[in-house]
């Protein structure tokens, strides 16, 4: 399921090169900022979306849109581990509109808007036939 929030990028690491097949780019993301309790959260690109931060700077204000990724790893001594991700997708300026990410994943999850708001003000003696209600 795709995520997404809006907040003030106030860290950008750099890129950290795993192994040859793998590549990562740490950022994090200041959201709630007029709270008493701002939320500081990490997310990371991966492989060549890492480029994706390079035209960012700390204190730009920025909408990101990510993945929540989830994993097992048992180590040698057979201890199991649970580990959790923020796999960005995309980031923007906020209110910009504009992706740095070429390609958009197709949406899930889509919310209807809201239906479109009842006139309580307009005359109750209503000539309109459909208008059965008593009251």
């Amino acid at each position: 399921m795709r995520y997404e929030l809006e907040g003030t990028l106030i860290v950008l690491k750099d890129t950290h090169v795993l192994s040859d097949r793998f590549k990562k780019r740490e950022f994090v993301v200041k959201t709630d900022e007029e709270s008493s309790y701002p939320q500081l959260i990490p997310l990371q690109f991966t492989q060549d979306r890492c480029s994706n931060l390079d035209s960012y700077n700390s204190g730009d204000k920025v909408k990101v849109e990510f993945y929540v990724k989830g994993r097992e790893w048992t180590s040698p001594q057979g201890e199991v581990k649970h580990f959790l991700s923020l796999d960005a997708w995309s980031i923007s300026k906020s209110g910009s509109g504009m992706s740095e990410s070429p390609v958009s994943p197709p949406s899930e999850g889509n919310i209807p808007p809201p239906p479109s708001p009842v006139n309580f003000d307009s005359d109750s003696s209503s000539d309109d036939p459909e208008d059965d209600l008593p009251f």
